[in-house]
């Protein structure tokens, strides 16, 4: 990948670090990273073969929707001058998150006179808008005439789902734009006896494992398993386990210890 270790802690950042290592094996790669927003405490990234460029931001965290903003607009500051100034490239790639990084990918992509290439794993300002946390307004307007700009500036728009695509098409962006390409997963040889340790140790032995790992966020309504695991409580073979991180993490720890789900 970009990194034997990659940059945060996100199913995310490992993808693209896979992504990215694999590009490197004939091209050269270089990779603007910010402040960890899921680890602070994690040491900057090793290079496999790739140049990985972090850039100052302020880490105030994912606790709110203000503290996220702050981050994201001095992240994509800094992300934008380093972009600009970075050796002539062949091709931008930015991916759909932090918004609008897609705005500067066009405009990095302007400045050297080359492709630009946007990874589409999230629709933005729908998401603010379903969770409740914008209305629409001037505010969203805004923001889709810089989505529309950066995706006319695109020579091609990855999906990772199918309906995204459609949805993109609706919108207006041109089929013969947009790519469907389904999110991978390596292959990794599991040694039994270690998985059978990792079950006595956590006491999953004969157990029936149900687990979310990966981002724990706003947006994955992972409420749900607690709604799932208080009807189902009555089951001693089944487990639910979380690993990761994310906003939504606390919550789901207060709501585990209020109804004693100690599966959670």
């Amino acid at each position: 990948g970009v990194t034997s270790r990659p940059p945060d802690t996100t199913n995310t950042a490992q993808l693209l670090s896979e992504l990215s290592g694999d590009l490197a094996l004939d091209n050269r790669v270089e990779v603007i990273v910010g402040r960890p927003s899921y680890d602070p405490g994690r040491l900057e990234p090793t290079p496999a073969g790739v140049t990985v460029r972090t850039v100052p931001s302020s880490s105030l965290g994912r606790g709110s929707l203000a503290r996220r903003v702050v981050d994201y607009l001095s992240f994509l500051v800094m992300a934008l001058g380093a972009a600009c100034l970075a050796q002539r490239p062949d091709v931008v790639v930015t991916m759909s998150d932090p918004p609008p990084v897609g705005l500067i990918g066009a405009l990095a992509a302007a400045r050297h006179r080359c492709a630009f290439v946007q990874i589409c794993h999230d629709v933005h300002p729908d998401i603010a808008i379903a969770l409740g946390k914008i209305r629409e307004g001037v505010l969203t307007r805004v923001w889709r005439s810089i989505n529309r700009y950066a995706q006319r500036q695109a020579v091609r728009i990855v999906v990772v789902g199918r309906d995204m695509e459609e949805k993109l098409a609706a919108e207006g962006v041109p089929r013969e734009r947009l790519r469907f390409i389904p999110t991978w997963a390596s292959a990794q040889e599991n040694n039994p006896h270690d998985l059978a340790a990792v079950r006595s140790e956590y006491g999953w032995g004969g157990k029936f494992v149900v687990m979310h790992a990966g981002n724990m966020g706003l947006s994955q309504n992972l409420g749900m398993y607690a709604q799932v695991a208080r009807a189902l409580r009555n089951l001693e073979d089944l487990v639910i386990v979380f690993v990761g991180d994310g906003p939504a993490r606390e919550s789901l720890v207060r709501e585990a210890a209020v109804d004693d789900l100690t599966g959670l």
